[in-house]
């Protein structure tokens, strides 16, 4: 089929026949690839008589949208117009079946979970197999305890109950509830272990960050002054530092993000105090907002003052008695009394 007819199939449109049809050509190779494509694929042609070069498709497969009509009247397709109209179904029918769906993922079916303690007779059969550092603090008939013991002092500390629930206890009683687990689960071993990788929260260490905080006498604060004793070389040893109500207690670094918060408050409080230290105290400041250590610098500076202001007093002092008794003088010599007497 040359170019003079519709090359769409079943279509007789021709240009000897039909006049009043416009008749569109399909791009030739290079000028515009991705039309010409797209026309090809319509057309859909692969016989010996079809010459995609000289290929034309009639404007009855085209809608009106897609013609410009100029000056004289003549209609020119707009570029990139694709065909929809008056098309076959399909050149070639065949019984090929629809494409399979793809196929829709889905989540695994959760296992079972293994069981390794049904009571705490169970639980006493592993401590025999306890993991390094680790040793039993007690054992009774509802409870079993394990601990780290470093100088004499219990760093970590894990109650196993009756109904083999966990209670975590750090430094003596600070109570870490976020690392306990149910040892229906998890063997007891494995569970001693994973404690140890954890480091202990350090808080607040600096001291001058620590005159801020108080030892805890309620909820009402955000954070506290904790402290701590133990044996350092057999000698008991005091510790301080402040903690966040939130302390987590055991953490993978060295101080946990709540403790860390409340360590940036304080260097905000510190950065204003100085700041307030900087300037002249007032007549009515209050003495309990003032510290220590500025007090005793004010008291200091003024006795050095008073000190230093004391030989200049003393001096105006002489030099005021003796105008006083040269006035004295002045005015007695020169009393009208005095004269009458002369």
């Amino acid at each position: 089929m040359g170019g003079a007819n519709c090359s769409v199939v079943g279509c007789p449109a021709s240009k000897s026949r039909n006049r009043g049809l416009c008749f569109v050509q399909v791009p030739k190779k290079g000028v515009n690839d991705e039309w010409r494509n797209k026309l090809l694929h319509i057309i859909n042609r692969c016989d010996e008589r079809f010459n995609p070069d000289t290929a034309h498709i009639c404007s009855r497969h085209f809608d009106d949208t897609c013609f410009t009509t100029g000056p004289t009247g003549r209609r020119k397709v707009i570029p990139g117009s694709i065909p929809a109209r008056n098309l076959p179904a399909k050149s070639v029918e065949t019984r090929k079946l629809p494409e399979r769906k793809p196929p829709v993922p889905r989540e695994q079916p959760s296992l079972p979970q293994r069981v390794y303690y049904f009571n705490l007779g169970d639980v006493r059969r592993d401590m025999r197999k306890l993991p390094h550092q680790w040793t039993v603090l007690a054992d009774k008939e509802d409870m079993i305890a394990f601990g780290v013991v470093q100088d004499c002092t219990v760093t970590i500390r894990v109650n196993v109950l009756h109904d083999l629930a966990t209670q975590v206890y750090i430094m003596g009683g600070m109570s870490v509830p976020h690392v306990c687990q149910h040892l229906e689960t998890v063997r007891l071993g494995d569970f001693l272990s994973h404690l140890t990788m954890f480091n202990t929260c350090t808080g607040v260490t600096a001291p001058e960050l620590q005159r801020f905080a108080e030892i805890p006498n309620g909820t009402n604060h955000a954070f506290y002054l904790h402290i701590t004793t133990g044996f350092v070389n057999g000698v008991v040893k005091g510790t301080t530092c402040v903690r966040s109500r939130g302390c987590l207690g055991l953490v993978q670094g060295e101080v946990c993000s709540e403790c860390q918060k409340i360590r940036k408050k304080l260097e905000q409080k510190l950065e204003k105090n100085k700041a307030k230290e900087t300037e002249p105290l007032k007549k009515n400041d209050p003495l309990h907002s003032v510290s220590a250590e500025r007090l005793k610098r004010e008291l200091k500076e003024s006795r050095q003052r008073e000190k230093a202001l004391g030989p200049e007093i003393e001096s105006f002092k002489q030099k005021l008695a003796t105008e006083k008794r040269t006035n004295d003088t002045v005015i007695i010599s020169n009393s009208p009394v005095k004269k009458a007497k002369h």
